[in-house]
This record gives structure tokens, sequence and C-alpha cells, in this order.
């Protein structure tokens, strides 16, 4: 059985997909960019700590950390020899 949809909910679907023909995404945008994650991932292994580099980038501690296993599942991947 199919509910009805809301006027609320039809209008939330139309305008996000009006905004992804715009090429809009309608997410929140990043506060780090790929520099500055390249940045922590080498501050971290020169052994700083994340609250550290959290203070120098002016982010969290838990944004460090995601940017830091995000890196490390992608080093992961790649063939050591």
């Amino acid at each position: 059985m199919l509910l009805p949809q809301s006027d609320a909910t039809r209008n939330r679907l139309c305008c996000m997909a009006a905004a992804a023909a715009n090429g809009r995404k309608g997410r929140r945008p990043r506060k780090v960019d790929d520099a500055d994650a390249a940045k922590a991932r080498s501050l971290r292994d020169k052994g700083i700590t994340a609250i550290e580099i959290a203070k120098m980038l002016g982010v969290s501690r838990a944004t460090v950390y995601r940017y830091l296993s995000e890196g490390a599942c992608c080093d992961a991947t790649t063939d050591p020899n």
C-alpha cells in the first residue's frame, strides 16, 4: 500500500531534482579540501597528534580522524611493491 506524499515532501523532492539538474548535490560543503587532508596525513606521519592537527587546520578532532581514516583506506589498496 502506497502512502500519499505530503505537499512538503513533494516540494522538497522537486527542489532536489531541480538542484541536481543544475549541478548541485545538496550537501554541506567540505571544511577540509584535498590539500589540507594530505597535509593532515603528512603531519600525522611526522608524529603530530590529531588535536594539534585540528588546531592547525581549524577543525574538530573528529574531522581530522575522519580524513585520516579516509586516507588509510585508500593507501591500503595500493600495492607496496
